[in-house]
């Protein structure tokens, strides 16, 4: 289905495009990692002439075609893995006796199986005899087995195999002279060779796209023409066409703006893109990658997570400055933790709370000196000399003063 039918196909490339164009930020025990350079180096060349691109667009497609990506990994599986590698789908065959799969075997020769048995009380890895590889099944939900994911495509199967039924149709209809405009109806009677003279002449002339709509004639006798036309039960494939469509792209969370440029304005584009990235991409960016960072924890014995560079990527870096600028004027944030939202340095005079109008910085009641709201002018302060407590708990807390 995925290689016969356009829109299912146009829909899974542009989620898996997006999600592999999303630049993977890794943490350690929820920080920053404090040098990702090895991580980063290894994945932009993962192995078997890949990039992470390619890498990342392989196992989406996969995740999205058939409900559940299978990740190989190679090296010594208490270390760092070596390379990644990317099983078909088509060639992993679970070994169930209830509960999770004991073992997973995949072939693509009959002659050539590779086993990987469970391991594990906890959280499973599915390693070989040798320990210099494992699969990690990456998936979003369990489906009728534990252990192999359910694929969004089980809910639209028939829809999509009727539109892939629909074009064989009409393949064949034109192949084959699709309707013809006319029927030439002889009154005198003719003999057999004669009809499969004037059969021979029709498939020759009106048969084939390149021939469509167009009529015959006969030379000699009487004739009668007969007009034929389309009905509206004929029209119902176009309708078919667009309900199908509506269904795979309403199935994988994409706005139906993006797909459809019958209803595209340029406002609603935007916003479709925004909602494409929140509901489609962001979704399973989190899937890909913790699958990966799940595979890194397991081998590395340490708490790895792994979250979208919000800042690397033109629509999510719009999102960001969007929110950053809006709980800023709100009085939500102040202007240098706004700023850190979207990877700006902090700038001198910029970590206050600024109120609604007046705009004035919010502070401690005791910070004025009188009921008209002049500040103090208190001098420095030297060296040894005792803060007030106004002024001290000013750095522990923030208030509004409006």
């Amino acid at each position: 289905l995925y290689e016969n039918v356009a829109p299912f196909a146009k829909v899974v490339d542009l989620i898996a495009a997006n999600v592999a164009g999303i630049k993977p930020l890794i943490k350690i025990d929820g920080e920053p990692a404090p040098n990702p350079l090895p991580f980063q180096k290894f994945m932009s060349r993962p192995g078997y002439n890949r990039t992470m691109r390619r890498l990342i667009h392989e196992i989406t497609v996969q995740e999205l075609v058939t409900g559940t990506a299978y990740l190989a990994s190679y090296g010594n599986v208490k270390y760092e893995p070596g390379a990644l590698d990317v099983l078909k789908s088509m060639f992993v065959q679970p070994m169930h006796f209830g509960g999770y799969p004991t073992s997973y075997l995949y072939s693509e020769a009959p002659q050539l199986v590779k086993r990987f048995d469970r391991d594990g009380n906890r959280d499973y890895r599915w390693v070989d005899e040798t320990g210099m590889a494992e699969v990690t099944p990456i998936y979003t939900m369990d489906g009728n087995r534990r252990g192999i994911g359910l694929p969004r495509l089980s809910a639209i199967k028939m829809d999509v195999e009727l539109r892939l039924k629909g074009t064989e149709h009409n393949t064949s209809v034109m192949d084959n002279g699709a309707r013809p405009s006319g029927a030439l109806n002889l009154k005198s009677g003719i003999t057999f060779d004669q009809g499969k003279d004037i059969q021979a002449q029709i498939r020759q002339e009106m048969a084939g796209s390149q021939n469509a709509g167009k009529f015959f004639v006969f030379g000699g006798g009487e004739a009668e023409w007969l007009q034929l036309s389309m009905t509206a039960k004929d029209m119902d494939w176009v309708n078919l066409i667009k309900q199908v469509e509506a269904s795979i792209v309403t199935r994988y969370n994409v706005p139906d703006t993006i797909y459809n440029s019958e209803s595209q304005t340029q406002n609603n584009y935007e916003v479709a893109w925004h909602m494409f990235y929140d509901q489609a991409v962001l979704p399973q960016f989190e899937v890909i990658w913790g699958g990966i960072a799940q595979l890194l924890s397991n081998r590395l014995q340490m708490d790895i997570t792994i979250e979208p560079d919000t800042l690397s990527h033109n629509i999510l870096a719009r999102q960001a400055a969007t929110r950053a600028a809006d709980m800023y004027q709100k009085g939500l944030t102040t202007r240098n933790e706004a700023r850190a939202m979207i990877g700006e340095e902090p700038v001198q005079g910029a970590d206050l709370f600024m109120g609604e109008m007046p705009m004035m910085p919010g502070g401690e009641d005791d910070a004025f000196s009188d009921d008209a709201g002049q500040p103090k002018l208190d001098g420095p302060k030297k060296d040894g000399e005792k803060r007030p407590k106004a002024e001290a708990a000013r750095d522990e807390k923030r208030v509004w003063f409006t």
